[in-house]
């Protein structure tokens, strides 16, 4: 099974419902795949999900749906993930 790790910012204000239509009809049709939802709620949230998620699934895949901080604090925490 693939483990699939979505992160939504929710520093963006707000996150269109279709997202999750189209999330509910991937992982139907994708049943080999694992999937798990993670909005942000606070600052440093991303960066501890990171670390936690691919402590538990190393090969799994992570997506990250937000602006440019969102994207800058998932590579550091990825880059520093042997740190």
């Amino acid at each position: 099974m693939k483990n699939v790790l979505f992160i939504f910012s929710n520093r963006a204000g707000y996150i269109p419902a279709n997202v999750f239509d189209s999330l509910g009809e991937f992982k139907k049709k994708n049943t080999d795949f694992s999937i798990e939802i993670f909005i942000t709620k606070h600052a440093q949230d991303l960066t501890d999900k990171i670390f936690s998620f691919v402590t538990k699934h190393p090969d799994g895949i992570i997506v990250v749906a937000g602006g440019d901080g969102s994207l800058n604090e998932a590579t550091n925490a990825l880059v520093n993930l042997n740190s």
